[in-house]
This record gives structure tokens, C-alpha cells and sequence, in this order.
């Protein structure tokens, strides 16, 4: 009887090494998501050129904000809507007369993504397609005289793009992504205006798929 005691110790403790472990592990591990928000700040860079000196344009200020559902285990269905702001976007000044504009530029737009989650972390890939609505708030004096107008155009835009997910909670990511967004004007000739755009934000996420 006694010499089987420390056998059965001996089994005791290395059973509880290896279920240690196995436990923490388990109670560490953060599943793939069943749905998500996220939301956050963007820089963008319009490669249009506008004026002799000038080859592309930097949109400094922005945010995105997005919500998705994963139907499998790989793949997602994604909602988006961005804006992109900078002021001073076209400024001319001669003499007395001056010529000063700020653009603004909305996309909504949709589609699938594309992940692979290893432990906390996702890299994915995705394709959106949707609208781009572009605004111009065009100011203009000469000498007394002073006014304002209001341009903007709504068109076709699509934009793939990747990045990664970082799970630190079951509820709670963050995110870094890049993409490039092509708009198409279809009215007379078609005409692209292309973007870049880099963002990184929060993500909030519940479920488990």
C-alpha cells in the first residue's frame, strides 16, 4: 500500500501540470467573431493632379466607420462609410482676386472579406464597391465683391484593399489597414481619379462563429 502511494501522487501532480495548461489556454483563447463594429481614423492621398505645380493631394483628416457580419469561418460580408477632409484643396491668389476651395470626399460602399485567424491575430483581404460623392465648397473675392458655390458630383467607386485585426478581448480589437480606391466618372469620357488611403481604428465584436 505505501509503495503505491507515491505512484498515485506522482499521477496526481502530472496530471494537474498538464491540465493547467490546457485550461488557461482555453480560457485565453478568443474565437472568430460572429459580428462587428469598428471605427477610426484615416489619412488619404488623391493622386489627381490639379495645376502645373502639383502632383497629388494629401487628405490629412478623416475617419471610417464599418460593421460586418462573418458567415464562415473565412470569409464576411462588410459595410463601410469614410470621409476625407482638407481644407485649402485649390487656393489661387492674383492681385485683389482670390480663389480658395476646401473638398470633402464620402464613399459608402460594400462587399466581401477575406481572413485567416491564427491565435489573437487576422490578416485579411477584402473587395468594396459602392459610391463615392465628392464635394467642393469654392469661396472667390475680388476686390468688394465676394461669394460662394457649392460643387459635387456622386459616382461608381471600388477599392480592395487588406490589413490586419488584432483580437486583444473577446470584445474588444484593434485594427490597421490599407487600400486603393479607384472612382469612375461614366458622364462623356470616362475619367479615373485614384486614392490611397491608410487607416487604423477600434473594433468591437460579439458572437462566435
Amino acid at each position: 500500500m505505501s509503495s503505491r502511494w507515491p505512484i498515485g501522487v506522482g499521477a496526481l501532480v502530472l496530471a494537474a501540470a498538464f491540465a493547467t495548461p490546457a485550461s488557461a489556454q482555453e480560457r485565453g483563447f478568443i474565437p472568430i467573431p460572429l459580428a462587428e463594429v469598428s471605427a477610426g481614423y484615416t489619412f488619404m492621398r488623391d493622386f489627381e493632379d490639379i495645376g502645373s505645380d502639383r502632383d497629388g493631394t494629401n487628405f490629412p483628416a478623416g475617419w471610417f466607420t464599418s460593421g460586418g457580419v462573418n458567415v464562415t469561418r473565412w470569409m464576411g460580408l462588410v459595410g463601410e462609410a469614410t470621409g476625407s477632409y482638407k481644407n485649402h484643396f485649390f487656393d489661387v491668389s492674383q492681385g485683389d482676386e482670390r480663389i480658395d476651395s476646401d473638398a470633402r470626399v464620402y464613399t459608402f460602399m460594400g462587399g466581401p472579406r477575406f481572413f485567416y485567424k491564427r491565435g489573437r491575430f487576422a490578416p485579411f483581404a477584402q473587395v468594396l464597391a459602392g459610391a463615392a460623392h465628392l464635394r467642393l465648397n469654392v469661396k472667390w473675392s475680388s476686390g468688394l465683391t465676394n461669394g460662394s458655390e457649392t460643387e459635387s458630383t456622386t459616382d461608381f467607386s471600388i477599392q480592395p484593399g487588406g490589413g490586419l485585426n488584432v483580437y486583444l478581448t473577446d470584445s474588444v480589437g484593434v485594427r490597421l489597414a490599407a487600400d486603393y480606391r479607384t472612382i469612375m466618372d461614366f458622364e462623356e469620357d470616362t475619367t479615373y481619379q485614384n486614392q490611397f488611403r491608410l487607416a487604423s481604428g477600434l473594433i468591437f465584436q460579439w458572437g462566435r462563429r
